[in-house]
């Protein structure tokens, strides 16, 4: 997969990324008994340190949270998930 942002006509950034395994979300709601509903909150769990220290991963990051307007959220109340 190749994601990439422009500016002003230009590129800005561009990631090639390739997929080891794939899981649709319908497998993971039979797997886990599970009902996703249209109410259902969505994230994007960024995990480990070079999320925050690797100038690379920090732009992919930015990149995912602008593509699916996603707001970065420091916390989680996990009881009220």
């Amino acid at each position: 997969i190749i994601m990439g942002r422009l500016y002003n006509g230009q590129l800005l950034d561009m990631f090639e990324m390739g997929i080891k395994s794939y899981k649709s979300i319908e497998n993971c709601v039979k797997e886990n008994k599970a009902a996703k509903t249209a109410d259902s909150p969505s994230f994007i769990l960024f995990q480990g340190d070079s999320f925050e220290k690797d100038l690379k991963m920090q732009t992919l990051k930015n990149l995912f949270l602008d593509f699916f307007k996603a707001r970065l959220i420091e916390e989680i109340d996990i009881p009220t998930i």
